[in-house]
């Protein structure tokens, strides 16, 4: 096991601990994280959705053909303890588990499948944020309520922060 394995098994299990000594939180923020090929997670972005919403990252991958990549994970490169989110906000009480999954230098486990995923994650570059901003646009023009709403200001953040960076690569990962 290399260094940066043992490293991030370390804080994974840092981060279940901590979980399970604050199992009483009842928060159901779900956050947006951000990663760049060179700039750690940051929460850009949040809502407070009813129930668990899969396949928004899906839709846009497989049908808009937006993003390289996505994935479901179980869990998300460690977040720096200063930050407001944490992996120990995530509702599991189980420690990562499955295939480690490098993203640039980020590693992600995958989900073994829908039901234990607990994270969304897609992989786009530059040129995708443009698609972004349309098909916000568009789920904006179409929304009959408040998800879709929630959903397409979400897309125009995303697009936004790819605009702002200076990177090449991006990776978004929304909790579930």
């Amino acid at each position: 096991m290399s260094d940066a394995e043992y490293y991030i098994e370390q804080q994974q299990e840092e981060s279940h601990f901590h979980h399970l000594s604050d199992a009483g939180s009842t928060r159901n923020v779900k956050p947006l994280f951000f990663w760049t090929d060179t700039a750690a997670s940051e929460a850009i972005w949040d809502w407070q959705p009813l129930g668990r919403v899969l396949g928004i990252f899906a839709d846009l991958h497989q049908q808009k053909r937006i993003g390289s990549d996505y994935f479901i994970a179980s869990s998300i490169p460690h977040i720096d303890e200063e930050e407001e989110w944490d992996d120990e906000d995530a509702p599991s009480t189980m420690p990562p588990s499955g295939v480690m999954k490098m993203v640039g230098m980020w590693p992600f486990y995958l989900a073994e499948d829908p039901q234990h995923a607990l994270y969304e994650v897609l992989v786009v570059s530059r040129h995708d944020a443009e698609l972004l901003r349309i098909e916000a646009n568009r789920q904006q023009a179409a929304a009959t309520g408040l998800k879709q709403r929630m959903v397409a200001e979400m897309l125009t953040v995303m697009a936004t922060y790819i605009n702002i960076e200076r990177s090449q690569e991006f990776v978004f990962a929304r909790m579930l």
